[in-house]
């Protein structure tokens, strides 16, 4: 069994490449929600979902004729045209082919730099969103600050998706003051359903007062072998530490909570590498997973919180899935 890439982030290796080749897993997660989180017009409520249409009722009066009901295909009509969906296909209908290819890059801002770097890619290239990462240690306030420059440079009335990896334990960019310290996800996974989304509420309260709209967290990962052989989630306490039912119980809380918070989630890495040892960040090697499959316990986390919970993002495994 060999292994590859997860694409999270953990204690840093000491070289920038490194951590860039660790981002080039982001990429392909944003496809699918890009045009609907870039293109929108910016609002408080980013993650609301449109309001669905109102039921209406009539009261008859039976010595009158009955008050005429909303026509229900009107209604639908209405509310396709209002979704994420419908107005995620007109931004895109109006981009040139440079702007759709800019809006899947994800760039690096690295604490310490300077957001003015990013400036062209945002306003000239098209890059549609950014993840803040490495050790940001300034709190709320300086995240804030980085995160409002980036966002001044995307084009009018277009929003930046502002991401960054705050999964708790020992993957957890942003830090200081505002900032809870986050327990590490096995740790979580001892809570309660009920308490994991509270808590999560607040963690992503804390986010939202910095400026990031997306979390790229929870892992969702089910560990198949020896935890401390499993190099890229079990060895470093990335997971919830469950079984397949009890990992998609808990990853639906965090979703539901940081999106009750206003700040999408991004479950991952699917579709798991909990079958695997060695840890792609450290490798250009290609891995091979033999293990997992399309209906085994490894994915089940996965498709259950997908479907009920319907995370903003899927961020993808780069491993190679027999």
């Amino acid at each position: 069994m060999q292994q590859i890439k997860h694409g999270g982030r953990r204690p840093r290796p000491s070289s920038a490449p490194t951590i860039i080749a660790a981002m080039l897993c982001v990429v392909a997660l944003v496809a699918a929600g890009t045009a609907w989180w870039m293109l929108r017009p910016q609002q408080k409520d980013t993650l609301e979902h449109l309001a669905q249409p109102q039921s209406s009722s009539s009261t008859l009066n039976r010595d009158k004729a009955p008050t005429p009901k909303p026509q229900k295909s009107q209604e639908r009509q209405k509310a396709a045209g209002d979704s994420p969906a419908a107005k995620a296909s007109r931004a895109i209908a109006t981009m040139s082919l440079d702007e759709r290819a800019g809006q899947l890059i994800m760039a690096p801002m690295f604490a310490g730099g300077n957001p003015a770097d990013l400036s062209a890619l945002i306003s000239t290239r098209h890059v549609g969103s950014v993840v803040l990462i490495g050790n940001w240690n300034n709190g709320t306030a300086a995240a804030k600050t980085a995160a409002d420059t980036l966002q001044s440079y995307a084009p009018s009335g277009n929003q930046l998706i502002v991401s960054t990896d705050q999964e708790g334990g020992q993957v957890q960019h942003l830090k200081g003051s505002g900032f809870d310290t986050m327990p590490s996800a096995v740790a979580q996974g001892q809570m309660s359903a009920d308490t994991l989304r509270s808590s999560a509420k607040t963690w992503g309260g804390q986010l939202k007062q910095a400026g990031i709209n997306v979390d790229l967290a929870p892992v969702l990962g089910t560990v198949q072998v020896k935890r401390s052989s499993n190099a890229p989630i079990g060895a470093l306490n990335r997971d919830f530490g469950l079984d397949s039912n009890g990992n998609a119980q808990h990853g639906i809380a965090f979703v539901e909570g940081m999106r009750d918070a206003g700040v999408g989630a991004t479950v991952k890495h699917y579709p798991g590498l909990g079958a695997v040892t060695g840890n792609t960040d450290f490798t250009t090697e290609g891995i091979l997973d033999t293990t997992t499959t399309l209906d085994d316990e490894e994915i089940g986390a996965f498709n259950t919180t997908i479907k009920q919970a319907k995370p903003a993002m899927v961020m993808m495994s780069l491993a190679t899935y027999q």
